[in-house]
């Protein structure tokens, strides 16, 4: 089991010693996208996936381990002065290499592609085109959007996901992502550590990790012995995965 001071001594590391680290966190996100003029949920994969399926207590959805649950977050560079990691082993096609927590990047593949699900769950319209322009992806804006905005409890005590998507879109706490560019391996790199797809700033994964660990739902489930959603029991694997999802 990794524990906090584990963490805390990774962080400390000696740049000297190792220039990068990334973390493989779990992560749900409540995300919308405008489409014309409307707002829907979307998602954000990252490629090559390991699903987990969390069918313990009740909650019927397959957790991908690689898509929309925060294992795409990039190596953070350690010195300040030093180049960050994607812009060392990424080439920039189009857009800009990310600079706030709060910009995402697609990552494609040598072919300049990537797999249907990681457009089609970004809202993008997969079906009637044979390929979509670098330019209409970069600059596309999602909104983040908070546990209290995103659950409603209902009057029998469980959560479930509210559906005025213009009033979480809206919502004060709610904040934007957006790509800022799309980036490829480059060729002299032999692997790299981001899978293809979306993908997004560790220190954007803490700050949803510490905003959803104050909300309503959260503590619910950590109360609880069973599912705040189905409302059925969780036995003692089940339980963190369901506070990771939330």
């Amino acid at each position: 089991m990794i524990t906090d001071e584990y963490v805390d001594y990774v962080e400390a590391v000696d740049p000297a010693i190792c220039n990068s680290i990334g973390f493989l966190r779990m992560v749900g996100m409540n995300l919308l996208r405008q489409i014309d003029g409307e707002a829907v949920p979307v998602s954000v994969s990252a490629g090559t996936s390991s699903e987990v399926d969390v069918q313990s207590g009740g909650l019927n959805m397959n957790i991908a381990s690689m898509q929309g649950l925060g294992l795409a977050s990039y190596p953070e560079t350690l010195d300040d002065q030093a180049t960050p990691y994607l812009e060392k082993s990424y080439d920039l096609l189009a857009g800009s290499y990310p600079h706030d927590e709060t910009d995402l990047v697609l990552v494609i593949d040598n072919r300049n592609s990537v797999a249907y699900p990681v457009l089609e769950n970004l809202g993008f319209d997969t079906k009637s085109v044979e390929s979509i322009a670098f330019d209409d992806i970069v600059g596309t804006e999602l909104r983040l959007i908070d546990n209290d905005d995103y659950y409603v409890q209902t009057p029998a005590g469980n959560f479930m996901p509210g559906t005025d998507y213009g009033a979480m879109y809206d919502a004060e706490n709610s904040v934007t992502l957006r790509i800022s560019g799309i980036v490829r391996l480059k060729p002299d790199v032999t692997r790299g550590l981001v899978g293809n797809g979306v993908a997004y700033s560790d220190k954007l994964v803490q700050r949803i990790c510490d905003n959803a660990g104050d909300s309503a739902i959260v503590n619910a489930q950590q109360a609880a012995t069973h599912n705040v959603i189905t409302m059925e029991p969780l036995d003692e694997t089940a339980k963190p995965m369901m506070l990771a999802y939330l």
